[in-house]
């Protein structure tokens, strides 16, 4: 969160992020959600094109990336109007980004400056434009919260359990399930592409 501050984001900015589940997308995913930072999570499977409209209409002063998509990420970046910082998720051997623990070196230890409030806006989300043109939804931190406390109380999940995601983190059922699980302190297991399906039963034995 600091790291983004130190280059100029402040509370209800809007940063992007493009990539498939790890936990570094669930860092970002929570740094903002404390701060009251805006999270644009673009859909990995649109097309370029689409992909392109929608950080246009965010506008987002850093844009988060896998290192699969950072070659994409980078066309697009020169493309949006305000972008000014790249960030890798992965390794940074893209020219034009950072790796994520390099620019959160950037930051500093303090307290966090930005609190969210109850009436920030949370989340930008896209539909995946089966019917028509994607569009943009706006999830609130307040209504992030009730969605999460209702989603605990249907899954009835407390400390001592665990959910494996397999819904990509870019989907508003994804943060929903997430937000439900750590309501009551349970934890999450994030499955990627990079996971064999065997292996995801481990996760949750073990996780």
């Amino acid at each position: 969160m600091s790291a983004m501050m130190a280059i100029g984001v402040r509370r209800q900015d809007r940063v992007a992020i493009l990539g498939r589940n790890s936990i570094e997308f669930g860092e970002v995913l929570a740094a903002t959600q404390l701060s009251g930072i805006i999270l644009a999570a673009i859909n990995f499977r649109l097309s370029p094109t689409e992909m392109l409209d929608a950080l246009r209409r965010v506008t987002p002063s850093i844009m988060f990336c896998d290192a699969e998509f950072a070659p994409l990420a980078c066309d697009l970046a020169s493309q949006v109007p305000g972008l000014k910082q790249l960030v890798s998720l992965g390794d940074a051997d893209q020219p034009g980004t950072e790796s994520l623990e390099e620019f959160a070196a950037r930051g500093f230890p303090d307290e966090p400056p930005m609190i969210a409030r109850p009436e920030d806006i949370a989340c930008l989300l896209f539909t995946s434009g089966t019917t028509g043109a994607s569009k943009c939804c706006i999830l609130g931190q307040r209504e992030l919260r009730e969605v999460g406390l209702t989603m605990n109380t249907e899954l009835r999940s407390g400390s001592d359990d665990r959910a494996l995601i397999n819904m990509p983190m870019f989907h508003v059922g994804a943060i929903a399930i997430m937000g439900g699980v750590h309501a009551r302190e349970a934890r999450s297991c994030c499955r990627s592409n990079s996971i064999p399906p065997k292996r995801s039963g481990w996760l949750l034995q073990n996780g």
